[in-house]
């Protein structure tokens, strides 16, 4: 399922990523929201969610696949070199009644439920779904649901959060780290940049270089993508696929490398709407009051989705890295190489946060601008 998971992840960040600002989503957060959304889609809904997520595996065996994801994603029963952890939570209106089997398959993604109430105490309600986000990704996403997003109409708002902070498994000196230049967008720049002289898996063609920098239990990783050309952002992001990525990883060899790489943090200004983009990857008919249809969860009454947000958090340093990403669905009821390559990510690149073991995203994004 992470395979199904990356390639929708890459195709939402395609309808993002237009602009010359820095950006960070997770695929992982996003992608396990809608599904839990697909459970109780029916007709022509469901058949644009299985269409935009790239589900191929029949309904039972993908939700199985998906929530035994998630589940090990959760609390670890032993200790481990890195922390991560992904939740998953209903807050439905507590006069509303989810239907049974819809229930029992979100058990599969250990989504428990809470009776909020919506119509009484639309505001506190709110701002209760945004503390518990905020709890789960150590106070970095505090603000998911803004205001307006839940009114007295919401009856259900799906969620998922997800943390991760690891230590590099070869740290950047310290000492190291000097103000170099950074071809933003909007001109060059003096940006602090680390530097690290080690072996890593390192692949290069006749546009990009890539390096594979691993996380401490080396489980996970985070993949540079550095077009050779200053303004090679948009070809790579073009160009770049499931497939794709999997041919430059095939392809990466374990080399001494010398690497340069500015610290950086994206924090999220606000949430992003995401009704447009997943409507541009032609999940049409959910967010449609006329043509949604979401019977698998309430039964046959009218419901639609208001909308869908998400905000992630990604800070590198010389350390390691910390990461975290919270995605929330309202459902309203409608009345109606050389020897040793040098690698300088000193303009535009991408990275991704990947689990080694199962090629599951957790995060991607573009650095355009270190500051």
């Amino acid at each position: 399922m992470a395979g199904v998971t990356n390639a929708f992840g890459f195709d939402l960040y395609r309808q993002l990523s237009g602009g010359d600002d820095n950006l960070a989503i997770s695929p992982a957060s996003i992608g396990i929201t809608l599904n839990m959304l697909r459970v109780g889609a029916r007709s022509d809904t469901a058949r644009q969610l299985e269409q935009a997520l790239h589900v191929t595996l029949p309904e039972a065996r993908s939700h199985a696949a998906l929530g035994g994801l998630a589940a090990c994603y959760g609390k670890a029963e032993e200790p481990q070199p890195y922390e991560l952890l992904m939740s998953n939570r209903l807050f439905v209106h507590r006069e509303s009644h989810l239907r049974s089997d819809f229930q029992a398959t979100l058990q599969k993604y250990a989504a428990g439920a809470e009776a909020v109430d919506f119509v009484g105490s639309t505001e506190s309600s709110r701002q209760h779904i945004n503390s518990w986000v905020a709890e789960q990704t150590q106070q970095h996403i505090r603000d998911l649901m803004p205001k307006d997003s839940v009114t007295s109409d919401t009856r259900l708002v799906l969620t998922n959060a997800v943390y991760f902070k690891g230590k590099w498994q070869a740290a950047f000196p310290h000492g190291s780290t000097q103000d170099q230049p950074f071809k933003t967008p909007r001109g060059v720049k003096q940006v602090p940049t680390m530097a690290l002289n080690a072996r890593l898996k390192y692949a290069e063609t006749d546009d990009l270089q890539l390096v594979n920098l691993p996380y401490q239990g080396e489980r996970f990783s985070m993949t540079l993508l550095v077009p050779k050309q200053p303004d090679g952002l948009k070809q790579l992001t073009k160009n770049l696929n499931s497939e794709a990525l999997e041919r430059w990883l095939g392809q990466a060899n374990d080399t001494k490398v010398r690497l340069w790489l500015p610290r950086f943090t994206i924090k999220p200004k606000g949430s992003v709407r995401l009704k447009d983009p997943l409507r541009g990857l032609g999940v049409i008919d959910a967010f449609d009051a006329r043509k949604a249809n979401l019977s698998g969860i309430f039964g046959d009454q009218p419901y639609a989705v208001s909308d869908v947000y998400h905000q992630s958090f990604v800070e590198v340093n010389e350390d390691g890295t910390e990461a975290a990403a919270a995605t929330g669905a309202g459902i309203i009821r409608l009345s109606l190489p050389p020897p040793q390559p040098e690698i300088r990510a000193d303009h535009p690149f991408l990275f991704l946060i990947r689990d080694v073991h199962t090629g599951f995203i957790l995060f991607m994004g573009q650095v355009a601008d270190p500051t």
